[in-house]
């Protein structure tokens, strides 16, 4: 196997019934006239998720692979938006097969379908009547019947936790399971109803990260934290967490048993105790009439990306590479790398670009960052730049920090705040996690108005931490500006909450000034201090102040000794006097005080 990346990808548009489907082709390098696969993917997919990863590595084997999202949803066009209609997606499918069939540099007659959860499933069906599929692979899937439908809204109602065993579960009881199903009919029938009439559209949450009650269940489409451990992140991302609840009508209303006992092509089912509903795959399987069928049964979580079809990884390589880049996030637990170019002491872009090159596994796309699900899952400390910290289920600390001169940065304050960082930990990271680091070195400067306001961490989620002794924040965490418009006039409030954000548990308190908040914020600390004093927060022992001094030159071309000498003096008069306020609002608290300052250089304009 060579480099991830021996591919080109090109953004396409076909036609599909009237609609306009927007999809990606990867087409292999040197390879001529590829044979062509297109990829279907997971209920309420959009192409940027679970397809890019196989068609990619399936670029990466020399196929043609199209991703593309279907009739309403994404990129495509229709109405209404986000319909989940699985006869659509097939559609959308065969519409695919005509588009590489017409594009002249793609083998006509080697045309491939691999379909992944819901989309395994639809493209056996599909295989079963289109003539020019040759062969088709389904991972993981959603087998379509009655009895898989009922098995899915009942998940909804467990806490399932990523790779638990789920024949061990306690799930509703069958009658239970029934009402739930009868009950969403009914509600999808309503909403269709309200919909012919009034051209109004019924939209529910495609995903919440709450069980539902066994009796009365959930509005959502995929109630419940096995499907929010992998959906939810993408919320972050723009992914539009809804679905028209008429959906229900088209998506219980199909069945893929009819079209999978015609299947006389190829076929290749992947599948596992642990995926979904494990008997209705096999009797799926056992169903196609054809002879040459193969059945692969891995036992793995559903959620790590399956490597098995697109192509034989030599899995010990990936593994080293993989457990090198976490030793240097990392750092506890793992066994650092014989290669001297990989140890933790290496520059992070240099490793970081280092790994991309020879793996492919971490591509500046978020979707590549995936393939660290598996691996984070039982370290016990992690320090991260965008990963998917998500997954990691023991975690004694977190750290999160935001290089303020990297282009990372600025995706971090305008896609991820505070409050999403806490909510995407594992609900057992609520018990286990000890230290807490949050530093996103970055207020919104209150004239910078085109930036989103950043959603500070409310007290009663950062409580639900229950072992946390060890606090890190800087202010976004628990300090927003307030914009208000006065005819001409911006008028800048502020609001905070710091004392009561504190859990009562934490014993030693660290807070980042950044450069926007640093001067506003010391009025917080010395009421806090009073707190501490009076006895409030009896078992906090040691309070630091982390106050860099940002320190602007006049210019690389304009260098002023004079004014720098005269800024510095400024700058550190006023820093004392931040000092010696800090310092008395403890006086008789019993808790160690630290002010910490430093200088930072930036270059002025």
């Amino acid at each position: 196997m060579g480099c991830h990346g021996r591919y080109t990808a090109e953004k396409v548009t076909y036609p599909s019934h009237g609609e306009t489907i927007t999809g990606i082709l990867y087409l292999p390098k040197d390879v001529a006239n590829p044979p062509g696969v297109v990829v279907l993917g997971p209920y309420s997919f959009v192409k940027e998720q679970a397809p890019l990863q196989y068609a990619t590595r399936l670029a990466d084997e020399g196929y043609a692979a199209l991703i593309f999202d279907p009739r309403t949803v994404g990129e495509s066009t229709g109405q209404p938006r986000r319909l989940e209609n699985p006869k659509m997606k097939n559609e959308d499918v065969v519409s695919g097969l005509d588009y590489l069939a017409g594009r002249g540099d793609v083998d006509a007659k080697r045309l491939f379908l691999v379909g992944v959860c819901q989309g395994g499933p639809e493209c056996l069906d599909v295989a079963s009547y289109d003539d020019r599929v040759v062969a088709v692979a389904s991972v993981t899937g959603y087998y379509r019947d009655h009895e898989t439908d009922v098995w899915m809204i009942c998940t909804g109602c467990v806490n399932i936790e990523p790779g638990v065993d789920v024949g061990s579960l306690k799930m509703p009881t069958p009658e239970q399971g029934e009402a739930l199903y009868q009950a969403r009919i009914e509600r999808a029938r309503k909403a269709k109803e309200l919909y012919e009439k009034t051209g109004q559209v019924t939209y529910q949450p495609l995903v919440d990260p709450k069980a539902a009650d066994p009796d009365v269940g959930s509005l959502a489409g995929l109630p419940g934290p096995v499907a929010w451990a992998w959906y939810g992140p993408w919320t972050l991302k723009g992914f539009e967490n809804r679905y028209a609840v008429m959906s229900d009508l088209d998506h219980f209303g199909y069945s893929t048993v009819p079209g999978v006992a015609k299947l006389t092509k190829p076929a290749l089912v992947i599948h596992g105790d642990n995926c979904m509903n494990a008997p209705a795959a096999k009797r799926h399987f056992e169903s196609i009439p054809t002879k040459n069928k193969k059945l692969i049964w891995d036992n793995a979580n559903m959620f790590n990306p399956s490597t098995t079809l697109v192509y034989h990884l030599d899995r010990n390589y990936i593994h080293k590479i993989k457990k090198a880049h976490l030793n240097f996030i990392a750092g506890r637990g793992i066994r650092p790398p014989k290669d001297a170019s990989m140890k933790a002491r290496d520059n992070y872009r240099k490793h970081y670009a280092m790994i991309r090159q020879v793996t492919g596994v971490l591509a500046e796309d978020h979707a590549y960052k995936a393939e660290f699900c598996s691996g984070v899952r039982n370290i016990t400390e992690f320090q991260i730049l965008g990963l998917p910290f998500f997954t990691a289920q023991n975690l004694k600390m977190f750290k999160f920090v935001s290089d303020g001169y990297s282009c990372w940065h600025i995706q971090a304050r305008s896609q991820v705040s505070p409050t999403q960082l806490i909510e995407f930990l594992s609900p057992r990271t609520q018990k286990t996690l000890q230290r807490l680091s949050l530093n996103f070195d970055g207020r919104v400067e209150p004239g910078q108005r085109n930036l989103p306001k950043p959603k500070p961490i409310m007290p009663q989620r950062i409580k639900h931490f229950t072992n946390l002794t060890i606090f890190k924040v800087d202010s976004s965490c628990f300090y927003s500006h307030v914009l208000h418009h006065n005819k001409d006039e911006l008028i800048v409030e502020q609001e905070t909450y710091l004392v009561d954000f504190l859990p009562q548990i934490v014993q030693t308190l660290t807070i980042f000034f950044d450069r926007w908040a640093r001067y506003e914020l010391l009025h917080f600390i010395t009421y806090l201090g009073q707190r501490v004093v009076s006895g409030d927060l009896p078992k906090l022992k040691r309070v630091q102040i982390d106050a860099p001094i940002r320190h602007t030159m006049p210019g690389s071309n304009s260098w002023d000794d004079d004014w720098d000498n005269e800024q510095l003096a400024r700058l550190s008069a006023e820093m004392n006097m931040r000092r010696e306020a800090f310092q008395k609002a403890f006086v008789a608290s019993g808790a160690e005080i630290w002010f910490k300052t430093w200088y930072i250089w930036e270059e002025g304009w």
